[in-house]
């Protein structure tokens, strides 16, 4: 499983790394503008990240507008919706109506800190339902228009 963390939180990241170890590859930043650099590249690559947490606040960017400039970027390119990076949204707060926005540019799951090791099996359990195996394997083919 090739798996990114954009997140500025260092108990995030050790809560997750926590939880992947030894289940694939993890890449972290805590800059937006890396984060979608990093995607960007793994698309035309033909080997995106099988899953994304991305945190809501973010320093210089908010995660939602950067999980909206992500799904721009996969339309323009013609990315199939079943072949698409999973996300899954870290904030310190519900706000329903920054769910309800993640949710709209079609983010997978929200997750509220603190990050727990049992909420983080439950939400991938509930996305993949077989022990974090990606549905899509990351050899499938993307075609990214030029």
């Amino acid at each position: 499983m090739k798996i990114l963390i954009i997140d500025e939180n260092p108990f995030d990241l050790i809560t997750l790394e926590k939880v992947f170890k030894g289940k694939g590859s993890i890449v972290k930043t805590k800059n937006h503008q890396e984060g979608l650099t990093l995607i960007k590249e793994a698309y035309v690559a033909q080997s995106p990240y099988d899953l994304i947490f991305l945190s809501t606040t973010l320093p210089t960017q908010d995660g939602i507008s950067l999980l909206k400039e992500i799904r721009t970027f996969e339309d323009s390119k013609g990315i199939a919706m079943h072949t698409r990076s999973r996300f899954i949204m870290i904030t310190d707060l519900i706000d329903l109506v920054k769910v309800a926005e993640s949710f709209h540019y079609l983010c997978d799951a929200y997750l509220t800190r603190p990050l727990g090791e049992e909420q983080l099996h439950r939400k991938l359990d509930f996305l993949y339902n077989d022990g974090y195996s990606p549905k899509k394997t990351t050899s499938t083919k993307h075609k990214i228009r030029e």
